[in-house]
């Protein structure tokens, strides 16, 4: 990949990707995310690789969404007293990998909803308007002379 091409998908400026490749400047951790999303990697990704390559075992990746405790969630919604209990089942268990899909879950279950709410607006809008940019110049004022 070019460096103009990492720079296109990291958004970061190509002359700051050739310093960094010759070595003359360190990425800061916000540069570091955004190269590794342009290239298509996480801090995960380059943890376990920077862990293979010091001969480590590998760094434990984050626990995996369990769809019976998603579909609940989304289904109760995400307030303190639904995280709660669900919380509350995976910690009284004492096993960290629960805990990790807890997270995970209910990390999944903002995801969903938020996907709803957005296509919720999406269809309000619609309803008012044929495209939302009609709706814009609908929803504008306009001046009296």
């Amino acid at each position: 990949m070019s460096q103009a091409e990492l720079a296109r998908r990291s958004g970061l400026n190509y002359q700051q990707i050739g310093r960094y490749e010759k070595g003359s400047e360190r990425p800061s951790i916000q540069s570091l995310s955004a190269l590794l999303d342009g290239l298509g990697f996480d801090v995960y990704d380059l943890a376990n690789a920077l862990d293979q390559v010091n001969d480590r075992r590998a760094t434990k990746l984050p626990g995996n969404p369990r769809p019976a405790w998603v579909a609940a969630l989304t289904q109760r919604g995400l307030t303190p007293d639904a995280l709660w209990g669900f919380a509350m089942g995976a910690f009284d268990r004492g096993d960290t990998a629960a805990e990790a899909d807890f997270v995970a879950s209910a990390s999944e279950a903002a995801r969903q909803l938020a996907e709803r709410a957005i296509a919720d607006a999406r269809e309000g809008l619609s309803n008012v308007a044929e495209q939302p940019s009609d709706y814009d110049q609908k929803a504008k004022p306009r001046r009296r002379r």
